[in-house]
């Protein structure tokens, strides 16, 4: 619906969403910029394909709070490594200056990826804060794959917050790379 969204969307229910693009794909957003709110959106039956990639939103800074996900199914493989940044939520969550939060929110579906794949965000950076969410996701990629979060990457003295969330499904990664569990990989910078 939304190449950047800088409001507020609020009690919305969508079906049957098809996305394909090249970069920062989302079955609502491509971009959600650090003032918007999203507040209880159900989105039914999501198709995303592209890198930089999640359920809701390809990149997120502001607040994402009840919003369920059903019948998800990211599709971004490739052999380029770039293709990363995939999230049954969001591709990428980044918390400047307190925003890039997601509280009481759900996934649940599949996804194919590369590298930085989670269950609910695919890079958690800067400050960001995942809350009493959870992922039934079933997920393959490459590297830094996680059933929550597929990397972890505070920057500075930015912490990032994951706080009471579960998941359950699948994780699948090459055995020659970081993955597995909730978090993919706890990165030193992002």
């Amino acid at each position: 619906l939304f190449g950047n969204l800088a409001g507020k969307v609020s009690d919305l229910k969508l079906q049957n969403i098809n996305v394909t693009g090249a970069t920062y794909n989302g079955g609502l957003a491509g971009h959600q910029d650090n003032t918007s709110r999203i507040e209880r959106v159900l989105l039914d039956n999501v198709s995303v394909k592209g890198k930089h990639t999640g359920g809701l939103a390809g990149k997120a800074l502001g607040l994402i709070e009840e919003v369920g996900i059903r019948g998800l199914s990211i599709n971004a493989p490739s052999n380029d490594p770039s293709y990363g940044h995939v999230g049954g939520l969001v591709g990428w969550l980044s918390g400047p200056e307190g925003n890039g939060i997601i509280r009481r929110s759900f996934v649940n579906g599949t996804i194919t990826a590369q590298n930085k794949v989670g269950g609910l965000v695919g890079k958690l950076s800067t400050g960001a804060s995942l809350e009493d969410s959870y992922a039934q996701v079933n997920i393959t990629g490459s590297s830094l794959v996680g059933s929550l979060v597929g990397s972890d990457a505070p920057h500075g003295t930015n912490s990032n917050q994951v706080k009471r969330n579960y998941s359950t499904g699948s994780v699948g990664y090459s055995t020659l790379t970081r993955g597995g569990g909730a978090i993919g990989d706890n990165e030193t910078a992002s």
